[in-house]
């Protein structure tokens, strides 16, 4: 049986008291009431959690910039993550909707022989229809006044509007040669890429809502490729698995050197700092793997 909740709101002048009564340095005050008023004092908790004792005072040390410089770390991340999450998610889009549309027609989604057998197409599409109905494009109010069938639309208007997770679901449910023929940059086993897409959906939400990401245990631990290199040593559970993951998706884009130069910038400001690199899964030595050459 749980309790009433009685603690009262404080004011930003209180929090930092707070804080500080706990044995937190504050080296600016006004840096820190500003920090509070604009990210808040929960949201910030998650970057100060680190430096807290079993009995919730903070270890020797602990600072408010500290915690400060560890949230705008984490905000970059986030940034520079759903910067690749992005190309790989456009690249699966055109390659699903190439693959579906060639092979079985503009209408290829809305019917289940277009995919493996075992794939539960009805309960798919039913979500997909909803999102379908959902989205407000311009595009969308002119096919449903202009032809039957909607929220039916074709297999180029129908990628654009549903999410990432839908389209992870879809390419599971794709037959095996049309997986590859959609993947066929990364060089990974369809089974891999069914995985990699799956938790780039998840760390995609995570990403969008703005959710703490730099020391995050990942609920849906990605797939380790069989023999390739460098794959075997990492820890699938944190974010530097899907820095390596990102880094192979995007070789192939145009920019894809440059991203993974943002990266670097990012993991070498942890190089002083190993606690903080194994909290991400960072291994020591992360800047001589095949990756980042």
């Amino acid at each position: 049986m749980g309790r009433p909740y009685t603690k009262p709101a404080l004011t930003f002048d209180q929090q930092l008291a707070q804080l500080e009564g706990r044995g937190m340095r504050v080296g600016d005050r006004n840096l820190a009431i500003s920090a509070l008023g604009r990210i808040s004092y929960y949201r910030l908790s998650a970057y100060w959690h680190p430096f807290k004792r079993p009995d919730k005072t903070f270890e020797s040390g602990a600072t408010f910039e500290e915690a400060l410089k560890l949230y705008e770390f984490d905000r970059r991340l986030r940034l520079t993550v759903l910067d690749a999450i992005e190309r790989v998610e456009i690249l699966v889009r055109t390659r699903v909707t190439y693959t579906l549309g060639h092979g079985y027609g503009a209408f290829a989604h809305t019917k289940a022989s277009s995919f493996d057998s075992t794939f539960r197409h009805s309960d798919w599409y039913s979500e997909l229809s909803k999102e379908v109905a959902r989205a407000k494009e311009t595009f969308l109010e002119h096919y449903g006044a202009t032809y039957d069938g909607f929220p039916d639309v074709p297999i180029w208007m129908a990628s654009e509007v549903m999410s990432l997770g839908t389209l992870s679901k879809m390419f599971k449910g794709m037959r095996h040669p049309d997986q590859s023929a959609v993947t066929s940059s990364w060089k990974v086993h369809r089974i891999v890429a069914q995985s990699w897409l799956h938790t780039l959906s998840y760390v995609r939400n995570v990403c969008a809502h703005h959710a703490r990401l730099w020391n995050r245990e990942l609920a849906i631990k990605p797939v380790l490729p069989k023999h390739q290199p460098g794959w075997n040593t990492l820890h699938n559970g944190r974010v530097y698995f899907v820095l390596c993951i990102l880094r192979r998706l995007v070789q192939s884009d145009p920019d894809g050197t440059g991203w993974a130069q943002k990266v670097v910038g990012l993991l070498t400001e942890l190089n002083a700092l190993p606690r903080w690199q194994q909290a991400m899964g960072i291994p020591t030595n992360w800047n001589t793997q095949v990756f980042w050459k």
